[in-house]
């Protein structure tokens, strides 16, 4: 499995499974829109996952092909984020996971 976070020119940023690339498509499958939450003031930036594209069929289509004109920047997720991906994908599936780690310099702590 080869997570990313896509960012398009419309400003939109994804994140999901890359699965196959040629010259001109990216096709990727369990795809989500990330959304910035409201943070509070001098607080750390939070986010939250969605449905992308916002109308699909989530019972029928798996894999979006997206055009590679469309793209600016492909790059990998941050433990943070990759976690959060792993735990949606887990809940999707039935899954249960073990609590989080939030690592910080100098400590680590069990997020349930």
């Amino acid at each position: 499995m080869t997570v990313k976070i896509i960012e398009l020119i419309s400003g939109e940023k994804l994140i999901g499974n890359v699965i196959a690339s040629d010259n001109l498509i990216l096709m990727v499958e369990n795809i989500f829109a990330i959304i910035p939450q409201s943070q509070m003031q001098n607080g750390p930036v939070t986010f939250g996952f969605g449905p992308w594209p916002i109308f699909r069929n989530e019972n029928e289509e798996k894999a979006f092909e997206i055009n590679k004109s469309s793209i600016v920047i492909i790059y990998d997720p941050n433990f943070g984020i990759m976690d959060h991906y792993n735990r949606q994908i887990a809940q999707q599936s039935g899954l249960i996971l073990p609590p989080s780690l939030k690592v910080s310099p100098g400590k680590t702590t069990i997020i349930s």
